[in-house]
């Protein structure tokens, strides 16, 4: 096509042969001499390769290819582009599967232009747990980390250690132990890292009485004890609770409440204790012949309180008194009297 001076010379060409699983195209286009053309041939009958050449007068040849192998679980992938004659991207990747879901290894490697990025997990849990993990990189350091873990739910280990830099940068394990039945236990358990050790134990027994105790010691704190027991009859107990932090108890406390008496008649005491300071407080009520009792509240922080009360009578005729007595003086007293009288019908 001509017009004046100006001529367009435009020529197209398009070739596909083969099937999708192997075929080769080309295509060309050129403007006025100056010619793009594109080739590609693609094989996937066995295994998959293929190339595309892309060539133009605006730029230098560039060629692609590619190639894959083997099954999902181990493969091999490549990937090379040449531009103007020489290798600029060449790609590699591999993979290997191997073994089961208790007991398996698994390696996968990347190259980009010779620099190869690698790493590799082994796992086995057929009787306890091992895993290893290692990364091997052109950028870091190899890094390899370790994990085990054996025994039971009662009675196991977890390790973790993590190695960089060819050394042991991180060194962590947990150890648990529970001996004994639900009424009467044992247990001891430690985390340790990089050689410090923080411990935690428990002892428990409720087979007659309760007592139970906690020890705690850490690196970074006091060692601390924490003890309670509880023992206890039909009307009486005793509850303590001690805590021992730096060799020094800190805190020693104790409850105690006993009764004596049926619901007709009875007393009873109960003492709170705190560091040697006391407070306690007692009843007593009486209703076998008229209606009695008493409540005496003493404290470290307050005077001795009294509150005495009674009801005689019926409730046509009764009597009811309160006093109220502080620090051995009578504060209040109060009386209720009351009285039906009967009325004579006139005749």
């Amino acid at each position: 096509m001509s017009y004046g001076k100006i001529s367009h010379d435009i020529r197209a060409s398009f070739n596909h042969d083969g099937s999708f699983k192997k075929f080769s195209t080309n295509g060309q286009i050129s403007y006025n001499g100056k010619r793009v053309s594109a080739d590609i041939s693609f094989d996937a009958t066995s295994d998959i390769t293929g190339t595309v050449t892309l060539k133009s007068p605006m730029t230098d040849d560039i060629i692609v290819t590619f190639s894959h192998d083997g099954t999902p679980l181990t493969f091999r992938s490549i990937a090379k582009i040449t531009y103007s004659g020489s290798m600029k991207h060449d790609v590699l990747i591999t993979f290997n599967h191997a073994g089961s879901m208790m007991n398996f290894n698994t390696k996968g490697a990347l190259t980009y232009n010779g620099k190869t990025t690698s790493g590799e997990i082994v796992f086995d849990a057929i009787k306890d747990i091992e895993g290893k993990l290692e990364l091997k990189t052109p950028i870091t350091d190899d890094i390899i980390v370790a994990v085990s873990n054996e025994g039971s739910l009662r009675n196991f280990k977890t390790c973790l250690k993590v190695t960089y830099k060819g050394q042991l940068q991180h060194d962590a394990s947990l150890k648990f132990n529970f001996d004994g039945s639900m009424m009467r236990f044992g247990t001891k358990s430690s985390l340790m890292y990089n050689s410090k050790i923080v411990s935690f134990d428990v002892s428990f027994d409720a087979t007659k009485d309760i007592e139970g105790k906690i020890t705690l010691k850490s690196p970074f704190t006091e060692d601390m004890i924490v003890a309670v027991s509880h023992e206890k009859t039909m009307n009486n107990f005793k509850t303590c609770l001690k805590v021992t932090y730096s060799g020094e108890l800190q805190h020693d406390a104790s409850l105690t409440f006993n009764m004596d008496g049926t619901l007709v008649k009875f007393t009873t005491k109960s003492v709170f204790t705190y560091n040697n300071k006391m407070a306690s407080t007692a009843v007593s009520f009486d209703t076998t012949n008229i209606l009695e009792g008493r409540i005496t509240v003493t404290t470290p922080w307050t005077n001795e309180i009294i509150v005495a009360f009674s009801n005689e009578g019926s409730i046509q005729n009764f009597k009811t008194c309160l006093k109220i007595t502080y620090s051995g003086s009578l504060k209040h007293d109060a009386s209720v009297s009351f009285r039906l009288m009967e009325q004579s019908e006139s005749s």
